[in-house]
């Protein structure tokens, strides 16, 4: 009986002030697409403008810079019952629902970025002529002709990428299968116990619905030495009430360390912890220290929502 009250205890304690800073981590996302005409790589991008139109063009994933997320995240045990953490964590890894065309979409949005990419070259035609006669009738020594040079130099290395871009998907046939892949890498950064900078690659075990969180792994499989995971008890704590939340914040030196953080639940999901101070992913405990939830913009997702995740089977090729 003693060993299962101890048991008991050591799983439902609240945490303290050490071990909340020691939970959480910063999580660089880095990721790209590759539109694949069948099963080889054609062109690469950076990704969807809000228009659903392709950004940043490569044509070698060697070459590509792709987008950088930063977000927030937290080591977590698999099971709440036991030490099972094995490099595991929670991170916002997205700031909005992405888009990623399913397969029998694919060839529309083909379709639509060649149909863009033509129309903004003459566009980009149009200015590139106005600029070259502004070129033609002044000269150096005229004020504003230097940036008006390097802009028109710009534009026109715009040009090329975007009728390189143009030949190159007006190369496949139109029956050709056609596939867009992303393509992620993700780096967990956090401070050991002297407060000196350590990194890790991550890999995806599963993603949320809507894409903007998910549960990472070390790519060891080996949780780091000095974090400190959070165990997902299956029941949602208080939700209403005072609250405290942990982040990152940085000094005008540029060192980053771990503050704890007043705020209040409304007891409907909501928070009133400010975006600024406080990263998408980091956890929020109660006012005693028990672990409520992950702050998402401007609500805390439930433990035990964030259990359910979990708890799910990884996803295949992530």
């Amino acid at each position: 009986m003693l060993i299962i009250v101890g048991w008991y205890v050591w799983t439902t304690k609240p945490y303290n002030e050490q071990q909340m800073k020691r939970s959480i981590s910063l999580v660089e996302r880095k990721s790209y697409f590759v539109l694949y005409a069948a099963d080889k790589p054609v062109i690469m991008f950076s990704g969807f403008s809000r228009d659903s139109i392709m950004e940043g063009f490569s044509f070698s994933e060697d070459s590509i810079s792709g987008l950088t997320f930063v977000g927030g995240g937290f080591w977590v045990n698999r099971y709440p019952w036991v030490a099972s953490c094995s490099g595991r964590m929670i991170a916002a890894v997205n700031d909005m629902p992405e888009i990623v065309p399913i397969r029998e979409n694919v060839p529309i949005f083909l379709y639509k970025e060649i149909a863009y990419l033509k129309e903004n070259l003459s566009r980009m035609r149009d200015k590139l002529s106005e600029l070259r006669y502004y070129l033609r009738v002044h000269g150096v020594q005229d004020e504003g002709y230097d940036v008006i040079a390097k802009y028109t130099t710009r534009l026109r290395a715009r040009i090329d990428t975007a009728q390189k871009a143009l030949d190159t998907l007006r190369t496949i046939k139109r029956h050709t299968p056609v596939t867009i892949i992303r393509k992620n890498t993700f780096t967990a950064k956090y401070p050991d116990e002297s407060g000196r900078w350590n990194a890790c690659d991550m890999r995806v075990l599963k993603y949320s619905d809507d894409m903007r969180y998910a549960v990472l792994q070390t790519v060891s499989a080996k949780s780091p030495d000095s974090i400190q995971p959070l165990s997902l008890l299956p029941w949602n704590a208080g939700t209403k009430g005072a609250a405290v939340g942990v982040s990152y914040l940085t000094t005008l030196a540029g060192k980053s360390y771990g503050v704890l953080m007043d705020g209040t639940l409304d007891g409907d999901g909501k928070h009133n912890f400010s975006d600024f101070l406080m990263k998408d992913g980091h956890p929020v405990f109660s006012a005693h220290g028990s672990f409520v939830g992950m702050k998402q913009g401007k609500t805390v997702i439930s433990r035990n929502e964030l259990n359910k995740l979990l708890t799910q089977g990884d996803d295949e090729n992530n």
